[in-house]
């Protein structure tokens, strides 16, 4: 049996005419936060989609409690909570009919936390959803997915439509569910912000792969900027991209000894901290970063 909760190797999925993944490798161990982070059309909800079982794998696998998602599915969504941001219940159901339906659908459905999920939610159990805002729609989602203790959470756009007390009480449920029952949770967001409170990891998906993973800590503290001239010869080990002066390269501790030797070398002299915005931009647009942003400073080695 698999330690990881959710493994994913060399994972393509072809659309007709495009290619959304193009060897995407994740692993997540259970009781991890991971937000996945990426530009409209970069391959979040096509992984997401693809570890529920709900798109089988052009090429690649992907294994969930160690099973086959697409093969079985009903076992992984037996153990597993599912919110897609396009699905919605019909119009004419109520948060009523949904939590019927939970108790019929999963044998682990435990009606008083859903009780207590749609007072936290401030849902209206008559209340059908062609009269919902797309905020309470989400909430009712939500408590669906929760309601019968799944060991995994699946969140696609969770927060969409949410207002911000909402926002803040969703998030704050899943670090409970984390910190308290060890629920694993995979959640795709755009807003940094929701990534920052609730991931203990992220990893940065541009053009159907992972370009960068790791936890927000080692952005800050593990990695680095460096700018070096046109007439360099070596470039850092990292990635790169070009300027008009030279190249500009990100470095993390994974490259830490080539990187203090190349340091030690080429000297370049200017570098820059990395933020969580300044090196998503990096990773998915090859937009360098600024040069006033840039500044002459001490060497250093990431994560030395």
């Amino acid at each position: 049996m698999s330690a990881h909760t959710v493994e994913i190797a060399g994972l393509e999925y072809d659309y007709p005419g495009t290619q959304a993944l193009a060897g995407l490798s994740l692993s997540v161990l259970p009781g991890q936060t991971w937000g996945l982070v990426g530009n409209n059309g970069a391959g979040k909800t096509t992984t997401l989609q693809c570890v529920m079982g709900l798109l089988r794998p052009t090429r690649g696998t992907v294994r969930v409690f160690g099973i086959d998602p697409y093969a079985q599915p009903r076992e992984v969504r037996r153990r597993a909570g599912f919110v897609s941001e396009a699905d919605a219940p019909y119009d004419w159901m109520s948060v009523r009919h949904l939590r019927r339906i939970g108790r019929m659908t999963f044998d682990g459905w435990d009606e008083p936390f859903a009780g207590e999920l749609a007072e936290r939610f401030s849902l209206d159990p008559k209340k059908k959803f062609k009269s919902m805002s797309k905020g309470m729609v989400t909430k009712s989602k939500l408590l669906y997915a929760m309601a019968h203790r799944p060991e995994l959470l699946v969140l696609d756009e969770p927060t969409s439509g949410l207002d911000p007390g909402s926002r803040f009480q969703l998030l704050e449920m899943l670090d409970e569910l984390r910190t308290q029952r060890g629920v694993t949770t995979l959640l795709s967001s755009h807003n940094f912000q929701d990534i920052e409170t609730a991931a203990t990891h992220v990893a940065v998906i541009a053009h159907g792969r992972i370009a960068w993973r790791g936890t927000l800590r080692d952005v800050t503290e593990r990695s680095l900027f460096v700018a070096v001239d046109a007439d360099t010869e070596a470039p850092p080990p990292g990635v790169c991209v070009p300027t008009p002066s030279g190249r500009q390269c990100l470095i993390d501790d994974r490259h830490a000894p080539e990187a203090k030797a190349w340091l030690a070398e080429a000297r370049p002299s200017r570098q820059c901290d990395p933020t969580f915005d300044r090196m998503f931009r990096f990773l998915t647009t090859g937009n360098p970063v600024p040069e006033d942003e840039m500044m002459a400073a001490p060497q250093r080695v990431p994560g030395g």
